[in-house]
């Protein structure tokens, strides 16, 4: 049996094909540097994240080491307006400087700090926060966190901070994309990534990207390791560091080229498409993805789509149904097979390719405006052809 692939195309339906092709990697280029409504369907992305971890192994943990100061708390006066409302508890800002003086010592990579220093809860004795200042300005390659409701203490090395916010809205409570450029402030991940790389984004007329002299997106859909049975950080207060007796001997073995991570992965959680992690391990997510480029345009994603799109243009413009073009599916001859293929639509082959773009490359990719573009064309082309 011989099949026949022959589909003759109108040169003007291959121009309308690619240029409408065009238009839809544009504009979904726009809509997904955007921290909000970009559209995931996170189910899906989550369960080609799961399968991808039951098979191979991510290998980006063994870059960080993470130090967690949940339970390395002390009270200190809460002041607003220089007026005593009563206790608060911060983190031991002594126990802090100590580990800061210790890591300085090591052969450490990078270390974010992700411990907030809010003004009204400076230490009862303001030569420890001056002390710890002191020592966070002399150490190279360490960021400390900032936020946009928090105003810091006085004395902070603001020259030493970034941003670590993330956006979400009463639809959208839970965290999708890390932005790194926020207006023409750099966050934590992407100030870190230029002083360990010497490269940073770029904006262009107030909607283009550019890295290291390529385009790219400022804003990521990140990914996650699994979570393990047994927390993989260690405790600042415990044995684990401080008290050990061989504190600084362990620290440089644990920080030995290695980025740390030091904040709350107790109770300072997110909820996320993959559960709840730790703020500290989206921080190291979204550094990991700078640092492995996956904010550069892909030339090879980016032909499929613009080929993928083409395709699912002609094929709504055919008279005939999609399956009705493959030789294998057109000759089977049950009426059920049929009746299923039929309710096999744009939704549903966006929704494959999706998941099979995350499951084989990692590449998780936005096809809200695609499902709404072939969704109104099916339904014109429809309407055109009943009147």
């Amino acid at each position: 049996m011989k099949w026949k692939w022959k589909i003759h195309i109108d040169w003007r339906l291959g121009l309308i094909a690619a240029c409408s092709s065009l238009l839809l990697l544009f504009f979904s280029y726009l809509l997904n540097n955007s921290p909000l409504f970009t559209g995931e369907n996170l189910s899906c992305f989550a369960f080609a994240e799961w399968t991808r971890n039951h098979f191979a192994k991510n290998t980006d943990e063994e870059n960080f080491t993470y130090i967690n100061t949940a339970y390395d708390r002390q009270l200190t006066t809460y002041r607003e307006d220089n007026i005593e409302l009563g206790n608060i508890d911060v983190t031991d800002r002594g126990k802090l400087f100590s580990l800061l003086r210790l890591l300085s010592r090591t052969n450490y990579r990078y270390i974010f700090l992700d411990i907030r220093f809010e003004k009204g809860c400076e230490s009862d004795n303001p030569t420890i926060d001056a002390r710890l200042f002191e020592q966070i300005r002399s150490m190279k390659n360490i960021v400390l966190v900032k936020h946009h409701d928090v105003v810091n203490m006085d004395g902070v090395p603001e020259e030493k901070m970034a941003y670590n916010d993330y956006y979400s809205t009463i639809t959208a409570t839970n965290f999708v994309r890390y932005q790194y450029l926020m207006g023409n402030e750099e966050s934590m991940p992407l100030y870190a990534y230029r002083e360990l790389t010497e490269n940073t984004i770029t904006r262009h007329l107030g909607i283009f990207f550019t890295s290291a002299g390529h385009l790219c997106h400022n804003s990521l859909f990140l990914t996650f390791a699994p979570e393990n049975k047994v927390s993989n950080y260690v405790n600042l207060m415990g044995d684990d560091i401080l008290d050990s007796s061989e504190a600084l001997e362990n620290l440089s073995i644990m920080a030995d080229g290695k980025i740390v991570v030091i904040g709350d992965f107790t109770h300072d959680l997110h909820d996320t498409y993959s559960g709840l992690h730790a703020g500290g391990k989206m921080l190291a997510s979204s550094v990991m993805a700078l640092l492995n480029g996956r904010h550069f345009i892909n030339g090879w994603l980016v032909t499929f789509l613009f080929f993928f799109y083409i395709a699912l243009t002609i094929m709504a413009f055919r008279p005939k149904r999609w399956y009705e073009y493959i030789p294998i599916l057109r000759q089977v001859r049950f009426p059920i097979l049929s009746f299923v293929l039929s309710f096999i639509g744009y939704s549903t082959v966006l929704f494959a390719t999706s998941f099979l773009l995350g499951l084989c490359f990692r590449w998780y990719v936005s096809f809200l405006l695609p499902s709404i573009w072939f969704s109104l064309l099916s339904s014109y082309i429809s309407y055109k052809r009943s009147v």
